[in-house]
Formats: C-alpha cells, structure tokens, sequence
C-alpha cells in the first residue's frame, strides 16, 4: 500500500495495481482528463492496428499469386483474417485497464488506421486501410 501522500508516480507502471488500486483508479483518472474510463492503451491500439495492417498485407500479397488453386484457399484465409482482426477491436473481454466504451477504442483505432491509409503510398495498402478504417467508424456508429 501506499501512503495518502505518497506519489504513483515515483513507482513503475506495472507495480500500480498491486500497491492501491483504488488510488490507482482515481490517479487515472485525473490523468485522462476527467474520463471515467480513461483512454485506450496506445499498446491495445497498436496491437489492433497491427493485426489489421498485417491481413491487408497478406491480402495484398495473395493478390498476386498466379496459382488460382492456391489463391483461392489464401485468399478466403486473408479475408477471415482481417474479418478477425477487425472484429476483435472494442470485444468485451477482460481487460486490465478501466475500460472505455466500445465506441471509443473502435474510434481510436479508426483513426489510427486512417492516419496509416494516409501515410501509405501503396494504393492496395491505402485503400485496404482506409476501407477498415470505415468499417470500424461504421461499427462504432452502431453502438
């Protein structure tokens, strides 16, 4: 435990939870500007981002393969993968941080995809990231 006066801060991150969580919980949020459930982890975003920018990859890669026997099974592959991946944005499992609303880490990552659709000169790649990107705007829309 830590004292009443005591600084998080002087602690590294990892230790928080097992020193107070409680003051952990309210430290967090004076740090996220007021939110109850703080920002996304640049690290979930980054994991997300990651896997999408990795099926769209591949997706691109299977494009141009000139065995149809082999594109074809490939091809159904890097689709689930990036079905997966975009699904397992914003899931309700068990997180170790105070968790925002599923609308808010969809839109987190969105926006990181669109910011790398952006910065990609690949048109397949850009175009590959900036379709995900709506397709999460559009899933944080329905709620």
């Amino acid at each position: 435990m830590i004292s009443p006066d005591g600084d998080l801060k002087e602690f590294p991150v990892w230790a928080w939870p097992y020193i107070n969580v409680a003051k952990l919980a309210r430290e967090t949020v004076k740090q996220r500007n007021g939110a109850p459930w703080g920002r996304v982890p640049e690290a979930a975003v980054d994991a997300h981002v990651h896997a999408i920018f990795s099926a769209i990859a591949f997706q691109r890669d299977v494009s141009h393969i000139e065995d149809h026997k082999l594109q074809e099974p490939l091809q159904r592959a890097a689709a689930a993968a990036l079905s997966r991946a975009i699904d397992d944005c914003g899931n309700d499992k068990p997180k170790p941080w105070p968790h925002p609303p599923r609308a808010v880490e969809l839109m987190e990552v969105a926006g990181a995809l669109a910011v790398a659709a952006a910065s990609v000169k690949d048109e397949a790649m850009s175009n590959g990231l900036a379709q995900a990107a709506t397709r999460l705007g559009d899933l944080a829309a329905k709620g």
